[in-house]
This record gives C-alpha cells, structure tokens and sequence, in this order.
C-alpha cells in the first residue's frame, strides 16, 4: 500500500482548503515565509530575480510572496492545477508540471527554489533526484529552502500504535519517515552548501498556534480516512467516528514539529 495514493490527494475536496491553513500555520510559526539567510541573502527587490516554488498548490505561498515583492518574478508548478486560473498578481506565473519529469525551464534560471511538504509524496530515490533537478535549475550562489514535517510527535499507546503502523507501510514504500531531521544531509548529498537548519516545535495543548496546527490535524486525518481505515481494518462509519475522536484526544497531548533547511548552490 503506497501513502502517497491514499493520504494527502490532489483530488479531495478539502486539499486547498488543509495547504493554505498549511501556509498561513507554518508563516506564523517560521516568521516569515523564508529563513532568515534566505531574506538577508536574496534580493526580493530586483526585477532580474526569479523564485520557483516547487508543488505550489493553491499558491498561497507564491501569491503571498509576490504580493510582498512585486518587483521578483514569481513561478508555481504543481502536478495539478489547484492554483489560480485567472486572478493573480502580475508578477506571478503557474504551470502544471512534474518535477520528477523534469521541468522546462533553462540551466541556472533561477536565484530561489523553495520545495516544502512532501513526506508522503516522495520516496527516497524521488528526494535524490528532485534536488538534482533543483541543483540544475539554481543559478550559481542560488538557494534552495526545503520545509518538512516530523511524522508524529512521541505520544500515548494510542499515538505508538498508529506510528508504528504509518512507518511499517512508509518502510515497505521506500519512503523515509525521518526526512524531516535530515534535510541537512540531504542538501548537503546534493551538492549544495548548508546554510541553515531549524527545529520549531508547537505543543499542541498551550501553545499561541495549538489550535491552528490542532485544525490542520483534524483535516489531514480526514484526507486519510480511506488509509486509516484500511491500516486498522474499519469498515463502518461509527468505527472511524469512534477511532477518530480517540486520535484527536491523544494528539492533542503531542507537539507539531517541523524543520526548515536553506542551502547554496556553490559559486
């Protein structure tokens, strides 16, 4: 069974709506929308610089971020069209793309690549090749800015259990459930210069953002109602009512960690 079929689907109804409470929870608990090394370094004021933000989404990031810098070019790329069709600022561009295809875009086209929130989407080979794809399309002394997800913050047995499971089938797939604490080596393997590596950690019961991140729990864990199910043989709605109101107990008493990595792409 591969995660990335049964969680997290471009095609649910409720995908715009969890990425951009996503966007506006990890703006907040980052301050900002970039590292600081990424703001101090690249110059959002130049009408030359141009930013690729891989697996845009409903560009909520893109759009945020070309609205604050109207002067940089912006692009948003997604396998899906989930971004704006019509109404967006000038300075913005989305294409429907696939980054482990290979995009169409030029050698050293662009001064920031940002790539956030693909734990069930790849697996170990896809990073590889992703960063080498991103690797190509930095310019010369470009940064590249990944953000990820911990899978799950170390809770009661109701928490163990389901971990357990999650990392059992994620193993199986060849996905990484640790990916979030080895972004550095990850950029680091691929050639760039690590310049920033950062923990943030919300405690999901007393925390200025717990109940932000506590919302983005409870949707994520609908958009896995069809895998949760299966993982823990459910097959009628008062089962999964029952499991869920469990879960959303016990994951209250756990924290929301995520790390954020910026690297270089030598000169």
């Amino acid at each position: 069974m591969d995660p990335s079929l049964l969680c997290f689907s471009a095609h649910q109804k409720n995908t715009a709506d969890r990425m951009m409470s996503n966007h506006f929870a990890l703006n907040a608990l980052f301050e900002g929308n970039t590292l600081p090394i990424i703001k101090k370094e690249v110059d959002f004021n130049s009408n030359t610089t141009k930013v690729l933000d891989i697996g845009c989404g409903p560009g909520s990031w893109v759009m945020d971020m070309a609205t604050e810098y109207p002067n940089t070019h912006f692009i948003g790329i997604d396998q899906l069209p989930l971004f704006p069709q019509d109404i967006r600022p000038a300075n913005v561009t989305f294409r429907q793309s696939d980054i482990l295809a290979g995009l169409p875009f030029e050698d050293n086209s662009f001064d920031f690549i940002q790539m956030r929130l693909f734990l069930v989407a790849f697996n170990r080979t896809n990073w590889i090749d992703a960063l080498n794809e991103v690797y190509r399309l930095l310019k010369p002394g470009g940064y590249v800015q990944l953000l990820e997800a911990q899978l799950m913050d170390e809770g009661d047995e109701v928490i163990e259990e389901y971990v357990a499971k999650i990392r059992t089938i994620m193993e199986f797939n060849d996905f990484d459930p640790e990916i979030c604490d080895k972004l550095g080596i990850l950029i680091e393997k691929s050639g760039f210069i690590l310049k920033d590596f950062t923990k943030k950690s919300v405690p999901l019961q007393n925390h200025v953002l717990s109940e932000e991140f506590m919302y983005i729990v409870d949707i994520s864990v609908e958009s896995c109602k069809q895998f949760i199910m299966e993982i823990n043989d459910m097959h009628t709605e008062d089962e999964w009512i029952q499991f869920k109101s469990i879960y959303i107990a016990s994951r209250r008493l756990t924290d929301s960690v995520f790390t954020a990595a910026a690297g270089q792409k030598p000169t």
